[in-house]
Order: structure tokens, then C-alpha cells, then sequence
């Protein structure tokens, strides 16, 4: 959201952070512990898309 959010994405896994801070983040500071490894991407479970709980 221009102005109040910036959101990244990983292409490789698709997982998405968002930073509403006023200084530039980068995705690569991210703490160690939320780093994911390939073999984390290839063991997690998959999450169902929001509207599928929904019911939509």
C-alpha cells in the first residue's frame, strides 16, 4: 500500500512480509530464526488460500 506498507514476496516460496517502517528494509535482515532453507520450503505444510476457509 503506497505511502503506508511495502510488501515483499519470495518468488521461490511465496512467502509474503510486509514493513510499514519509515527506513528502507530489506528482505535479506530478516532474523535468522524466520529464514527458511530449501528443505523447510519442501517440508511445510501447505496452507489453504483464505477463501477456501471462508467456504468460498
Amino acid at each position: 500500500m503506497k505511502g503506508v506498507w511495502t510488501v515483499y514476496q519470495c518468488q521461490h516460496c511465496l512467502y509474503t512480509a510486509r514493513y510499514r517502517a519509515a527506513a528502507p528494509h530489506q528482505p535479506r535482515t530478516l532474523s535468522e530464526a524466520f529464514r527458511m532453507t530449501q528443505k523447510d520450503i519442501d517440508e511445510a505444510p501447505q496452507v489453504p488460500h483464505a477463501a477456501a476457509i471462508a467456504g468460498r
